[in-house]
């Protein structure tokens, strides 16, 4: 059985929709907050979508690479969260999360190249120290 999740199902007026990630591993999702001035949709991670206080009641199913599909919830029960969903779920933030710091440590490598050579005159010879 596989570790990744493909996308994660939630019922809601009568139908299942499907929800995929991204790029970078976020799922794009309505936002609750009452403000007018945010945005209607916000990126979340998995976690953080099974988590939510208005999916979570939508039995949130997940789908993974190989086909094969977790219950998030027991009987879709949003109280009986499923060890095995959440444990995924982590596993699926951790992986998208590693891939962005490795991204952008490689992009801000070129930034430490030069900081050995670097000198700043604070207007004292080494001998004051």
């Amino acid at each position: 059985m596989s570790n990744n999740i493909k996308s994660i199902s939630l019922y809601t007026s009568g139908q299942r929709v499907r929800l995929l990630p991204d790029a970078e591993g976020k799922f794009l999702v309505p936002n609750i907050t009452s403000s007018h001035k945010s945005p209607p949709l916000v990126r979340i991670n998995a976690s953080e979508l099974i988590s939510h206080p208005k999916l979570k009641h939508m039995d949130p199913v997940l789908t993974l690479d190989d086909g094969s599909k977790v219950r998030v919830f027991q009987g879709g029960d949003s109280t009986g969260l499923l060890i095995r969903a959440a444990s995924l779920c982590d596993l699926h933030d951790e992986k998208y999360a590693k891939k962005i710091l490795e991204k952008t440590i490689a992009n801000n490598s070129s930034l430490s190249n030069g900081y050995e050579d670097f000198k700043m005159d604070w207007g004292m010879s080494e001998d004051d120290w």
